[in-house]
């Protein structure tokens, strides 16, 4: 299998999420601070495979130039196929036919639709952006620019880093005040001199706490940094994993 797909969506909605057998898609900069600026043929040859694959063109590509941030922005037809559009970490759309992407290696792709109103979004969300509230503010600017209602959201969290691969040593729980915010969302656990993050359970939370039903958050059980079918940045990785959704 060269890529996963969410069951929650319906059929008019293309959702996938690259594995490495396509090779490198989004590689970071070499200090690590940030995606590269411009790519290669190979990489973009990597990417067609994949985006080939999903019957999506690089054409209708949208891309942001990812840095754990709290932006999210508005995308409409004119944004595909044109490179990075935006330093932002989602993006939103009302528009069939323009592939949302999301590049990831560790952190959480999150992706959203409402199928009521036919809005789709994706959130890179790290650490850094689940603290700053990424996902909520994805679904607060759904609700603006369109009038979706969080209650019929349908919402996919991909492959991720899993709680007990995501540990850190107890002397570093105070480094960061992001650490007493998950922990009071339940998201932190203590053990053997450990404490240990759950970015998905933590964001779950923060769905339901914006109005998203249980029923229809659907959370991906891999764990990026033990399948090996995936880029970890936490097993030493430089590249990332793609995530795109399309309304058809």
């Amino acid at each position: 299998m060269k890529f996963l797909t969410p069951s929650i969506f319906s059929e008019n909605i293309t959702c996938a999420y690259s594995t490495v057998g396509y090779g490198d898609i989004a590689p970071f900069r070499e200090k690590g601070d940030g995606l590269v600026d411009h790519l290669s043929d190979t990489i973009l040859s990597n990417r067609d495979t994949f985006l080939s694959e999903i019957q999506i063109t690089r054409e209708q590509l949208v891309e942001l130039k990812q840095f754990h941030t709290d932006k999210v922005v508005l995308v409409q037809n004119r944004d595909c196929g044109v490179g990075y559009i935006a330093v932002a970490d989602a993006m939103i759309t009302g528009q069939k036919g323009v592939a949302l992407s999301i590049v990831t290696s560790d952190c959480l792709p999150v992706f959203f639709h409402d199928p009521v109103l036919d809005v789709l979004a994706v959130a890179h969300a790290g650490w850094r952006g689940v603290y700053a509230q990424i996902v909520p503010k994805t679904l607060t600017r759904m609700h603006s620019e369109y009038g979706s209602n969080p209650a019929g959201v349908l919402v996919w969290i991909g492959p991720h880093i899993a709680k007990d691969s995501y540990c850190f040593g107890e002397s570093h729980f105070n480094d960061s005040p992001a650490n007493e915010y998950f922990e009071s969302l339940g998201g932190v656990d203590h053990k053997d001199g450990l404490f240990c993050v759950d970015l998905a359970h933590i964001v779950r939370t923060q769905l339901i706490k914006a109005g998203v039903l249980e029923k229809n958050i659907e959370v991906s059980d891999v764990d990026t940094k033990h399948d090996d079918r995936f880029y970890s940045y936490q097993n030493g990785d430089r590249t990332n994993n793609m995530g795109v959704i399309m309304m058809k």
